[in-house]
């Protein structure tokens, strides 16, 4: 017999596919939102990093440039720390053995000690050596090729005794002694050494010559006159965000360390590729780079007339270029004339109104002229005349160039950055003919002794003027017959000598030094003979009986 009862289980297959497919489709929709939600956040972290680059806004508002580099100013060096492939960077450090100094010396530390510095930068360190006679500290350094020219090197000292020759500073051998007027004074020292050409590194050397010295340095500096020693890049972040610079190059060169002088810091921070330094947003910095140290085993060469090239790159990989040219020297030069009531003069106008920046925002701040003639007083040899201004008049009163021979001009303009170009290196010097109306003879002088006239012609700077006739006429016989007889009525003054009567030279004629003379005959009888030459005020002078030699007084008057 069948039960009545049957197990009917159709509705719980059809419940658990239904569940089954629920849950399915649940799990397919978190999957795709889970998808476009990762899509989503990927496409805006790649929008919020597209918007940051888009608004990294970094701009180079000015260029400075120093001749100077620093050797070592003891607030630290970059050292390489190798922990491991994966975290090896360089960092600062006041460690000094790392920075190359070695020492015969009792002591040698970097010690806590506030110094004054350039614009008024303060130094927090100073380099203490402590020793006795003989002892010395040295450091050598790969120094800006040189072609033979002197270098310069400064340094702040002070010392625990004062006098002379306390302590001796050397560089490659060349050795010169310091000074101390005063004890524990710091005290700034400037020395020229003749480095040489062949010199592909530099010793230098601060030895104590006395017992028990105690002595403090710091800021020491390198200059070549061809070469700039450092660059500050006045920088500006104009974004609303922080902005990490991981690079700094100069003329395509990457500096392995930069130093940065901000509002907020109390002195100088050094900063690397590894510990890059960040701008806050809407901020300025001065980006500090060494041309000498900052590069790493070899300086970067920037000469004073080149152009330069800045790049400074983020840490988002945004690259900000920007280049600066030295101003363009551009002179005018005008011979003019001038009427002195007695002579015509020439002088110069030197115009350098047309000179530029091509910089957008720079402008020239400084006008130097040279110019270049060759003395006939000091035997021909080339000599100078300095001016500076926008628009001067040459005062070339004091030359006497030689007739015939150039006289060259030369203009070096300075911009605001201190970048520097000369036209005698562009376009070369301008020439004018050199002129003796550039200082034309004004005065006439005279007088008489022991039978001889004796006259002098002097220029507008009251020096002797050669090549100058004057000429003898007598106005006056004190006995008609025995008239004044001299040997001849006219002369040329030659010699470029002081012109005093104490440098009279024997004989007639144009004979003596930057004078001339004339003899009486003998049997001459007495008189006034007046002197002569051009539109000069003549001079009339008192002649003896020639057997007279009493001294005369010239007489001076005017036309």
């Amino acid at each position: 017999m069948k039960s009545l009862f049957v197990k009917d289980t159709s509705g719980t297959s059809v419940i658990v596919g239904a569940m089954l497919l629920i849950i399915i489709t649940v799990t397919a929709a978190t999957s795709v939102a889970y998808i476009v939600t990762s899509l989503q956040q990927d496409i805006a972290e790649k929008e919020s990093h597209t918007t940051a680059i888009e608004l990294e806004e970094l701009e180079i508002t000015k260029i400075s440039l120093y001749p100077a580099a620093c050797i070592d100013d003891f607030e630290g060096v970059s050292v390489f720390k190798n922990y491991g492939t994966q975290n090896c960077y360089w960092t600062l450090s006041r460690d000094y053995p790392y920075s190359g100094w070695r020492n015969t010396t009792e002591t040698m530390e970097v010690v806590a000690c506030e110094v004054g510095g350039e614009e008024g930068k303060k130094s927090k360190y100073a380099f203490k050596v402590t020793g006795d006679a003989d002892e010395f500290i040295n450091k050598s350094f790969v120094p800006f090729q040189s072609s033979g020219e002197e270098v310069e090197l400064s340094f702040r000292v002070k010392s625990s005794l004062a006098g002379d020759g306390v302590v001796e500073v050397s560089l490659n051998g060349e050795r010169v002694p310091i000074n101390f007027p005063a004890k524990n004074k710091w005290q700034k020292n400037t020395t020229s050494f003749s480095l040489g050409s062949e010199s592909e590194f530099s010793e230098l050397r601060f030895t104590l010559k006395r017992d028990g010295t105690t002595i403090y340095l710091d800021d020491i500096k390198f200059s070549n006159p061809s070469y700039w020693g450092e660059v500050e890049l006045a920088a500006r972040n104009l974004n609303i965000r922080k902005t990490t610079l991981k690079e700094v190059a100069v003329k395509n060169h990457f500096a392995r360390t930069y130093s940065v002088f901000s509002p907020t810091s109390k002195g100088k921070a050094v900063f690397t590729r590894a510990h890059p330094y960040t701008m806050p947003p809407r901020s300025t910095a001065s980006l500090r780079i060494n041309l000498l140290t900052d590069f790493g085993g070899s300086p970067v060469h920037l000469k004073t007339t080149d152009p330069i090239e800045t790049l400074l790159i983020t840490g988002l990989g945004s690259n900000f270029a920007d280049a600066f040219a030295p101003p363009v020297p551009v002179a005018r030069v005008q011979v003019v004339t001038e009427d002195l009531g007695v002579v015509f003069r020439d002088f110069l106008v030197l115009d350098a109104s047309e000179s530029y920046d091509p910089d957008p925002d720079g402008f020239v701040t400084e006008f130097n002229w040279t110019v270049y003639y060759n003395d006939s007083r000091v035997g021909g040899g080339e000599t100078a005349h300095y001016q500076t201004g926008k628009k001067v008049r040459a005062g070339l009163e004091g030359i006497n160039p030689v007739p015939g021979e150039a006289v060259l001009i030369d203009l070096k303009v300075t911009d605001d950055t201190g970048m520097v170009a000369k036209l005698s290196q562009i376009s070369g010097n301008i020439s004018v003919p050199a002129s003796q109306n550039f200082n034309p003879p004004v005065s006439l002088r005279a007088s008489y002794e022991a039978g001889k006239i004796t006259v002098w012609v002097n220029d507008t700077a009251g020096r002797p003027v050669e090549g100058v006739v004057v000429n003898f006429v007598c106005i006056h016989n004190d006995n008609s017959s025995n008239p004044v007889k001299l040997a001849q009525s006219s002369a040329t003054v030659k010699g470029g000598g002081s012109g005093s009567e104490g440098s009279r030279s024997e004989g007639s004629g144009s004979e003596g030094s930057g004078h001339a003379v004339v003899t009486q005959e003998e049997g001459s009888g007495g008189g006034t003979v007046r002197v002569l030459s051009g539109n000069l005020p003549y001079v009339d002078v008192r002649v003896e009986k020639s057997e007279h030699s009493k001294k005369s007084q010239s007489l001076y008057s005017v036309k």
